[in-house]
């Protein structure tokens, strides 16, 4: 079965990923893990089940490495479709916020608290149309960020520099 159009959602921390057939019925609420889920699933048509997205195993088993950490050019050389693991930086409020490793009692923590988006290389009218009816206006022809976040309150979409704004990206990764 095709999925069109990506969903826009209401953002609710523990509400993705799911099971195919919850993915292809009307959901309305998402997190972070379900966007992706959601943007591989119609553009990619390539289902990924809960435990291949939630972490730590997800982190650890899924796709391959493109990036294992932060540099200035740490978005130079990704593709549409390239997964963005990242600590918070700020909250919705703008306030600091510090999600590093040293924060966590243990890695497996750290990584579940690790935010996901997908990257699209470029932002254009083809990739728009995708996009949920909410977003279609969206056409940039620059680099973005598709996510869910409590920031935002929806799935949506940043530019890479709002993205950096609030978070810091420290791995990013191919699952397809």
């Amino acid at each position: 079965m095709i999925k069109e159009r990506l969903s826009f959602l209401k953002y609710k921390f523990d509400k993705g990923p799911v099971p195919l057939t919850a993915l292809l019925c009307n959901i309305t609420e998402d997190n972070c893990r379900l966007a992706i889920q959601d943007f591989l699933f119609v553009l990619y048509q390539k289902y990924f089940s809960e435990s291949e997205l939630l972490n730590p195993d997800g982190y650890l088993k899924t796709g391959s490495f493109l990036k294992k950490e932060y540099s200035d050019d740490f978005f130079n050389n990704l593709q549409t479709r390239s997964i963005i693991y990242a600590e918070g930086i700020k909250n919705k409020k703008g306030q600091l916020v510090n999600k590093m490793l040293s924060n966590f009692p243990s890695y497996d923590d750290y990584l579940i608290s690790l935010h996901t988006a997908i990257f699209i290389e470029n932002l254009s009218e083809e990739i728009a149309k995708k996009l949920p009816g909410e977003l279609q206006a969206i056409v940039t022809n620059k680099p973005a960020i598709w996510h869910a976040t409590a920031i935002e309150g929806t799935t949506c979409v940043w530019s890479i520099e709002k993205f950096c704004e609030y978070y810091k990206p420290v791995t990013a990764k191919r699952f397809v």
